[in-house]
């Protein structure tokens, strides 16, 4: 990931101290396409590489309308399918309170094996009874090794996701907010994507991208499907400023 040497390094930190039989808590914020998911991509390649459990959901907008929908997520691996299905059979509340419990005692017992990595990324879709959970948990699992690396978009402020994580830092998480790409690391994204070096045109078009990884890389392969791009001796040079398609839509 060009331009987050530091934030890698911290997320990376957290997996090292888990496999040291230490737990925590990370939050990442930042702007959609900004590098939340990279990130937490990057700390499940490493929990795997060292034998973590891993588990690992995201929530979405649809899935609002289902209370806990990324625990049941989490759950519906081997040891959760059938508890989750046992849930359904109690009122919503009742089922709310057992999940919770049944997810607790889960990482409890995965984190006596192995640590656990507990990656959840999007929260800002999160239905508020996840929320809530995911409010009580890190503090009742402190004592055993499970690493929890939390990921939400500051483009709606406000909301439960933007409280949790004001809680869960007061108690003592470490949060990071991602911000743009530095410039330097703009021209090595360009260059990764091109294979090659820009010309001033096509740096100054990047630029235009605000520092947005995701935004970035959608430009230049939209350049480069309309033939706006030509790349001669390692050298790309802008032929047409026009935003591609893919962008302006």
């Amino acid at each position: 990931m060009r331009g987050r040497d530091r934030e890698q390094d911290i997320a990376l930190g957290f997996v090292r101290d888990g496999a040291g039989r230490h737990g925590g808590v990370l939050l990442i914020e930042g702007e959609p396409g900004i590098g939340k998911s990279g990130l937490l991509r990057t700390a499940v390649d490493e929990a795997a590489r060292r034998g973590f459990s891993l588990v690992a959901a995201a929530a979405d907008e649809l899935g609002r309308a289902v209370p806990l929908a990324p625990l049941l997520s989490a759950l519906h691996g081997p040891a959760g399918s059938a508890d989750a299905v046992e849930a359904g059979s109690a009122g919503p509340a009742e089922a709310g309170i057992w999940l919770v419990d049944k997810f607790r005692v889960l990482l409890e017992q995965r984190a006596g094996d192995h640590p656990v990595l507990v990656s959840l990324d999007d929260l800002h879709w999160a239905d508020r009874a996840t929320l809530a959970a995911l409010r009580a948990l890190p503090g009742q699992l402190a004592a055993y090794p499970v690493v929890w690396q939390l990921a939400r978009s500051t483009a709606a402020p406000g909301g439960g996701a933007a409280l949790l994580f004001d809680l869960l830092e007061r108690d003592g998480a470490d949060r990071i907010t991602l911000g743009p790409l530095a410039d330097e690391a703009v021209a090595g994204v360009v260059a990764d994507v091109l294979h090659a070096t820009p010309d001033a045109g096509l740096t100054e078009l990047a630029a235009g991208a605000g520092g947005n990884p995701y935004l970035l890389v959608e430009l230049l392969t939209g350049l480069r499907e309309e033939d706006t791009i030509e790349v001669t001796r390692g050298r790309a040079t802008l032929v047409s400023a026009r935003l591609p398609d893919r962008v302006q839509v």
